[in-house]
């Protein structure tokens, strides 16, 4: 999926945007697009302090759509005779015209790492009062020295589609003598002293242990 999210989010949806604009370009003081902006600005401002939607697939169609939504409003300026608008748009053009060249070239390289964006491994567990939710990307292959493990770690919220990142952990296999591939691999967050820990153990008793900042 990451794969084609590329695709479509950075050539797919300029042209789209660009052929729509032609025909229904966006009003820029109606009540609608003050309010889908707003909603953009305070998803932005969430994911800054590490908030987001549960799950990855779920922020990956928010950007998206963002970009496809500035990429139309980029497209529905070109009527403004304005000095200031018309630089807003021809810097919005550049940047659509470098994002569609820079997919376009790395298109096998996308192909081939898109699947370190999406999660191998999810785990689930409770410390406390807290539900946690950790993610596991993997990125290696037969050209590679070793594998890269990087896990994510989110706090979940009862009720709530919101989840906060806590943590996020890389791993070189051939640097740290932890079993990756265990089934029993757990991963579990510890508070003493008002010190928050994270601590990633193998059932071979081998573990690591950070503080979370």
């Amino acid at each position: 999926m990451a794969f084609y999210y590329i695709i479509w989010t950075f050539i797919g949806f300029p042209i789209i945007a660009a052929v729509i604009s032609q025909h229904v370009p966006i009003n820029f003081s109606s009540n609608i697009t003050r309010y889908i902006i707003t909603f953009f600005v305070l998803h932005n401002l969430l994911f800054l302090f590490d908030y987001s939607l549960k799950g990855d697939y779920a922020d990956y169609i928010v950007f998206s759509l963002e970009y496809f939504f500035l990429c139309w409003a980029v497209f529905s300026l070109y009527k403004s005779t304005n000095i200031f608008i018309r630089i807003i748009r021809i810097i919005g053009m550049i940047s659509m015209s470098f994002g569609i060249l820079f997919v376009s070239l790395g298109i096998l390289f996308f192909m081939l790492a898109s699947p370190s964006f999406e999660a191998d491994q999810i785990i689930h567990f409770k410390s406390g009062n807290h539900m946690y939710e950790t993610r596991r990307y993997s990125l290696g292959g037969a050209t590679l020295p070793d594998t890269k493990y990087t896990f994510e770690t989110y706090r979940e919220f009862k009720y709530l589609p919101i989840e906060h990142e806590i943590d996020k952990t890389e791993f070189y296999d051939s640097k740290i003598d932890l079993d990756f591939l265990d089934p029993q691999f757990k991963i579990d967050v510890i508070k003493n002293a008002e010190v928050e820990k994270i601590i990633f153990s193998s059932e071979d008793g081998k573990e690591f242990e950070k503080t979370i900042n």
